[in-house]
């Protein structure tokens, strides 16, 4: 027996040696090739990279080496050596996925680092922008705001960009197409759930849209005040059908500085309107409010806003489920995680969080009339996020399986209620969530089809690792 254990520890360390050594291979030639744009471990080009991403886990990764490419050329030139030497590799934009491993890896491949793509232009009638995937949404509205223009985006400044009408798309043998929806239509409606399936965008090109100044900000009040708030979210969701220029979103959360529970709600009007009709419900708790930055702005210090209430640098874990509009649900689903992570509050650094934001009618209408293939349904819903951040790591797997016992049960009372809809929003996945088990069969079998046509040999399912896979 003693043997065999020895015998089984030869042959894993033999072979993560020789991926190792690939990947250093990997390295030497990408080095060759763009000399200028591949960082090793003691560049501190590579450091710097490292420590930006959104969730430590991330940045406790290690990989071979660090490639930054500043062209979709140079793009196209990495993915084509990987694909042919069979070098492992992830890929990072805005670096702001959370699980370990989702945009970064060890040593056993390298990392393409996204960040000096980054450039925002508009059109010369300045009807569409066009946006690198390297570019913070912060980037993006400093750009168009003094134009009086935005794109749809990011409620927080600091995430990086995503989605589009056309696309810039380095295929896995590094062919560069464009994808809309009258060229490569298919690969198009595909990337809509692609993940890490299709292929490495180089740019986005968005609709753009008039906008000046408008009204947001945040307040935060006593948790007492959770069961009403959370009926004025309710109701909220259903008033969006008469005005859908609005976002309200709730968030339960520990306050480790005055350890105990705060309630806040983030806010935002597209227009320079304080307390519109459709926010009625939100006035009358606002001179109970214990902070308030309610203001008229534009959308760059709004959102600016609601990123300072998310900061980087922790150890993370997340999960998403979507309910039917159940205050109740949601209420007891929050007190079940009071109790689970009791003895972990109590944890200097440890601090958890429940968000809960508004998806209506009219959105849902308008993404399945899109054929969208997220396979999002229903009537009007509540999108849920938890979120848990904490500094010590030799918690990781205590806090980690913690987290995963709170998602079982918040979707088995969900299920129970009636109130559970497929619907997972994968920007908000855990890396244990069925994203595409629950798209339903028929857009399931049309990306696996899709990635059939792209990606024959599936040699992104098997080099590019992180994010969420087809099965």
């Amino acid at each position: 027996m003693r043997f065999l254990l020895l015998l089984s520890a030869l042959v894993l360390s033999t072979a993560a040696g020789t991926v190792e050594s690939l990947a250093n291979q990997c390295c030497a030639t990408l080095s060759n090739i763009i000399p200028n744009n591949v960082f090793f471990p003691n560049d501190t080009a590579y450091m710097q990279e490292e420590i930006t991403y959104y969730s430590a886990q991330q940045t406790s990764q290690k990989p071979a080496c660090r490639v930054s490419p500043t062209t979709a050329s140079e793009v196209s030139q990495i993915i084509d050596q990987a694909t042919r030497l069979g070098c492992h590799f992830a890929v990072r934009s805005g670096g702001h996925m959370n699980w370990k491993g989702s945009s970064n890896i060890g040593p056993s491949g390298f990392t393409i680092d996204l960040e000096q793509l980054n450039s925002v232009s508009l059109s010369s009638d300045q009807k569409t922008a066009t946006l690198q995937p390297g570019a913070p949404w912060s980037q993006v509205y400093d750009t168009l705001s003094p134009l009086n223009l935005t794109v749809v985006g990011g409620r927080a400044s600091t995430v990086g960009v995503g989605g589009f009408l056309m696309g810039e798309i380095v295929l896995s043998n590094g062919t560069i197409v464009t994808a809309s929806a009258s060229e490569n239509a298919d690969l198009h409606w595909a990337l809509g759930l692609g993940s890490t399936n299709y292929g490495v965008v180089t740019s986005y090109t968005l609709e753009t849209f008039p906008l000046g100044d408008m009204w947001g900000g945040t307040i935060s009040l006593d948790i007492s005040q959770a069961p009403a708030i959370l009926n004025y979210l309710a109701n909220f969701t259903l008033k969006l059908a008469d005005d859908p220029r609005g976002l309200s979103a709730v968030t339960l959360a520990w306050n480790e500085t005055s350890r105990d529970y705060d309630l806040f709600v983030s806010t935002a009007y597209l227009l320079p309107v304080s307390f519109p009709p459709l926010f009625s419900g939100l006035e009358p708790f606002v001179p109970d409010a214990t902070s308030d930055t309610l203001t008229i702005t534009n959308i760059t210090a709004i959102t600016a806003d609601f990123a300072a209430g998310d900061p980087s640098g922790f150890r993370t874990a997340w999960w998403t489920l979507t309910f039917e509009l159940d205050p109740q649900t949601v209420l007891e689903v929050f007190q079940y995680g009071q109790e689970l992570f009791s003895d972990l509050v109590a944890v200097n650094g440890t601090q958890w969080s429940l968000n809960i934001q508004p998806i209506n009618q009219d959105f849902i209408k308008a993404t399945e009339a899109a054929n969208n293939p997220a396979g999002l349904e229903g009537d009007n819903l509540f999108l849920i996020l938890e979120h848990v951040i904490w500094t010590d790591a030799s918690l990781d797997d205590v806090i980690e399986a913690r987290s995963r016992e709170f998602l079982a049960w918040a979707e088995f009372i969900a299920s129970e209620r009636g109130v559970l809809n497929r619907f997972l929003y994968l920007n908000y996945a855990d890396g244990s969530q069925p994203i595409y088990k629950q798209i339903g069969s028929s857009n399931l079998a049309s990306l696996q089809e899709v990635k059939r046509q792209y990606d024959p040999d599936n040699l992104l399912g098997r080099l590019w690792k992180g994010g969420f896979k087809l099965p």
